[in-house]
């Protein structure tokens, strides 16, 4: 894929005749339970720190990750989604894939949601390739047939030949990452989320990644992708949704969004 050059929507997305809202976040929020430490006392105290971390020195405190957010995907809509790091994309995506609830607000997904961001949870690393995808299969509540439809095809495009009927645990780690990659875009999904640019072995097997993505992407409505590339993003995306400690600084058109983000990052390096 040459990201350097944009493709048209049409070329990428099997747009919807629906006019209904893919996904509509309303004032979204998302607060987890975090314990503030007392001072634990002398270093190398270790009876100190569990006491301070678990017993009457810790105190719990609502942590604010995400909030009000606000914003719509459309059928066709491929939205880039940016930031510093720990701006929040990881933890949107994650409450998009239905990991976690919002705690405030309302989001609304109409359709099948599928998450690729890490690719190897979920794996059982003491089974055998070929039970990994029938698990896979059978979680997702596919018939015998299409599973054995799937297998076929990802065996053939994980190049793992033979090995499929070994334990996963006996892989390199390049195998395990092309299995991995194999099974989580075996699936047909609405709203693809994506988590950075997954890179998955060598430059030949990298390449029939992304014509793999490409293709997925043609049988989903939306797209939701987090990274850091701005190229990958600019040659992807309609929009950008630019996130900044958990909120919304602008969602819209890319060049826009661009522009104030590396305004921000720059004034951010001047910094003393």
């Amino acid at each position: 894929m040459d990201i350097n050059k944009a493709p048209e929507i049409s070329d990428v997305v099997t747009l919807s005749q629906s006019t209904m809202p893919l996904i509509v976040a309303d004032k979204v929020g998302l607060k987890v339970r975090a314990v503030r430490q007392r001072k634990a006392g002398a270093v190398g105290d270790v009876f100190a720190m569990l006491r301070a971390s678990i017993g009457s020195g810790a105190k719990s405190f609502q942590k604010e990750l995400l909030s009000d957010v606000s914003f719509s995907m459309m059928p066709g809509d491929r939205i880039g989604l940016i930031g510093a790091n720990g701006a929040g994309k990881s933890t949107l995506l994650t409450l998009l894939n239905k990991v976690a609830k919002e705690t405030s607000g309302k989001l609304s997904i109409n359709g099948v949601t599928h998450a690729i961001l890490n690719v190897r949870v979920g794996m059982k690393f003491r089974a055998t390739g070929i039970e990994n995808i029938i698990l896979n299969g059978y979680r997702l509540g596919y018939s015998p047939r299409k599973i054995r439809q799937l297998a076929e095809e990802i065996v053939e495009f994980s190049e793992l030949g033979e090995q499929i009927n070994e334990p996963v645990n006996t892989y390199s780690a390049g195998m395990q990452l092309r299995l991995a990659f194999a099974i989580a875009t075996s699936v047909q999904s609405d709203i693809l989320l994506m988590d950075e640019w997954v890179g998955a072995g060598d430059h030949n097997f990298r390449k029939k990644a992304q014509e793999r993505i490409m293709k997925v992407l043609e049988t989903s409505k939306g797209l939701m992708i987090a990274s850091h590339h701005e190229q990958l993003i600019r040659s992807l995306c309609n929009k950008v949704l630019l996130l900044s400690a958990g909120r919304v600084q602008f969602y819209g058109d890319v060049d826009e969004g661009y522009a104030i983000f590396n305004q921000s990052s720059a004034q951010i390096r001047k910094m003393p």
